[in-house]
Order: C-alpha cells, then structure tokens, then sequence
C-alpha cells in the first residue's frame, strides 16, 4: 500500500528533520513536465530554486539522476551544488569529488555514434522521430510519429539491432533507448553515489515516474528509505505515490521547511 504526500510527511516527519539525508529526484516526469518533443522538456525555476536551497541546507546531498546527459543536467542545473548522474548514472557529478565515469562507457562511444548515424539515415525526416544523443546512449522517441509510419521507426530499429548486436535496445511506452552493454541501472548509480560520498548512516529519498526507476525504488527500500512514484498509472516498488508533479514542489517546499536550522 502506497501513501500520500501528508502521509510520507507525517509518517516520516521526524527522520526528514533529523536524520542526514540524501534526497535524489529524477528529472523528467519529476521535477520537469513532460513535453510532446523532450528537447523543450524545461526544468522551472522554482523546482531548480528549491533544489539548490535542499543543497545547501546541513546534513543534506541533494541530486538529480537521470537518462539524460550529464551536460544536459549541468545546463539545468549548474551551480545549484547539486549531485548530477546522467545516462542512468553513467556519468556522475558529486561537488567535492572527481567526477566518476563507467570505466566501460567511453569504449563503447565510438559504437553509439555509429548506431546514431544509421539510424538517423534509416529513419529520414518524414516519420516524425526524434533522435536523442545523450553521450552514453541513444533515444529515440516515436510517440509523435504518424500511424502509417510506425511501421518505418519499428524496421529502423529491427535494423540497427541486427547492424549491431553489441548494443541493447529497450522498447519503452513511447520510446526506444539503445545502451552498450552494460549492466547498470539507477539503483547502480544511487549505490556508487553512497559510496563515494561515505553515506552509510543517510536516511535515502527518491522520487521518479516511470518503469526506469523501479530499480531504484527497490534499492531505497531495501536500504530502508523513502521511495516515491509520481503518478497514478502503473504498479510500482515506491512505498508513496504522488497524482502529479505539482507534489513534487510542495514535497521539496516542506523539505526545505523541515531543515531549517531553526525547526
């Protein structure tokens, strides 16, 4: 059973106030609105506002972790002091540290680019797609592609899966990502992120809306934090559930009431 937003504040006010706390929120879907082409996808001020006062309050990391590009983030986020992971966490940004990379992702840089590049020529401009290079992976999102053309993005992507089968392709609701093959998924970044940073004894919040943070769902909770799903559609690991993203901003308002030096 999931709980509400005045029930995960009320249910767990005190550790929120009182215990160090990693708070970690996926980007798009979760602090930014979801757009019919992702390029326009913008964080708003506010969210970025509130983030950047979570980050600085004490005994708090604040980070964004994402499928996006690393530089993405930093375009949005820069200068907030924030925790940025992009490419599922391929790439890792934690103020005060080195930067952490996969060892395995820059190989396989050379092979995306390719993929990139015959899939961009096998889909040519009338189906509608949209490509997106985010360094360490591809996505392409279909979901504005006319009916009479689905049938071109999906013979695109049979091609490129046989042209290359090193990579992994993952079908999602309205897009399809191409990864190399690496094991790694959010639950891995928040992880390498805990250990990095020494955060053994950090009370652990993360908040996400789609089937791409399930496993990071399930690592908070075995880690015994709080794990939010935002949305109503869809089963989920989230032990809260929030309707919509305006939540998410009341959640980051009372977080950064709640550690307040003076609460």
């Amino acid at each position: 059973m999931t709980n509400s937003l005045v029930d995960t504040l009320e249910l767990n006010r005190r550790r929120l106030k009182a215990s160090k706390l990693l708070a970690v929120f996926d980007r798009d879907g979760t602090l930014a609105p979801i757009t019919d082409d992702p390029r326009q996808a913008v964080v708003p001020r506010e969210v970025r506002d509130l983030l950047a006062r979570l980050a600085q309050a004490r005994g708090v990391k604040a980070g964004v972790l994402s499928a996006r590009s690393l530089r993405r983030l930093e375009g949005d986020f820069g200068g907030c002091n924030l925790i940025l992971a992009g490419n599922y966490g391929l790439e890792i940004y934690i103020p005060g540290h080195e930067q952490f990379r996969h060892p395995q992702a820059e190989r396989w840089r050379p092979l995306l680019v390719r993929a990139r590049d015959s899939l961009a020529e096998g889909l040519g401009a009338q189906t509608g797609a949209i490509l997106e290079d985010h360094g360490f992976s591809l996505c392409l999102h279909w979901h504005l592609t006319p009916a009479r053309m689905r049938g071109v993005v999906d013979g695109a992507v049979g091609s490129l899966a046989r042209d290359f089968p090193d990579l992994r392709v993952r079908c999602l609701p309205t897009s399809y990502e191409i990864w190399p093959p690496i094991d790694w998924d959010k639950s891995a970044s928040l992880d390498e992120i805990k250990k990095i940073c020494g955060l053994d004894d950090w009370l652990c919040l993360f908040a996400g809306d789609s089937e791409g943070d399930e496993p990071a769902f399930r690592w908070v909770n075995a880690q015994g934090g709080i794990s939010i799903r935002v949305g109503e559609k869809g089963d989920s690991a989230a032990t809260c559930r929030l309707q919509s993203q305006r939540q998410i901003v009341e959640l980051l308002r009372d977080l950064v009431a709640l550690r307040r030096p003076d609460r």
